[in-house]
């Protein structure tokens, strides 16, 4: 819990410092301006004001147990690796915004056609990087009886129904 509200801390720091500079950069008032106190220290680079929100890492710090990569693989995730945190690092640093439209940056390496084959549908984020679906090629079951069922067997059969999908998405036991 601490370590998600030090995260969410930091990423209303970033937000917070991005829509100054907005505001700077729209009014014309600056640091420089006489009468306004200094957001910045002189000197300080742009790429400060980005916060990144890590996906796990594979090699470092609550590195992923066997488990966690077998299931984070089947919905298309990939742990980072040191490598790959240093290029994303040095990435946002050479091509850093001096005004920055998103204060906020997600780090977390994607197998993108095993990603969108895992989800119902398309996340809005990805809908232009999704291949087009063709009419009538979306998966839909219907269950006999279900109109039929009592209001209690209803909700028992939700139940049961949304557990085993938990279950699957999670790599979980029956039993678990």
């Amino acid at each position: 819990a601490n370590y998600a509200a030090a995260n969410s801390c930091l990423d209303a720091l970033m937000h917070y410092r991005a829509t100054v500079a907005s505001i700077q950069q729209q009014t014309g008032i600056s640091a420089d301006t006489p009468g306004v106190a200094a957001e910045e220290p002189p000197g300080v680079p742009c790429c400060i004001n980005k916060s990144i929100q890590w996906g796990a890492w594979s090699e470092q710090g609550m590195a992923l147990g066997t488990v966690d990569e077998r299931r984070l693989k089947a919905i298309g995730m990939r742990g980072i690796t040191n490598e790959m945190g240093l290029r994303i690092i040095d990435t946002l640093i050479r091509f850093a915004d001096p005004m920055p439209s998103a204060s906020v940056t997600l780090a977390q390496p994607l197998d993108l056609p095993q990603f969108l084959k895992a989800r119902d549908h398309v996340p809005a984020l990805f809908v232009n990087l999704a291949p087009k679906r063709q009419e009538g090629s979306g998966k839909t079951k219907r269950i006999s009886g279900f109109e039929n069922m009592s209001a209690e067997d209803r909700l028992q059969f939700v139940q049961t129904t949304v557990s085993q999908a938990a279950k699957d998405v999670l790599s979980m036991q029956a039993d678990e």
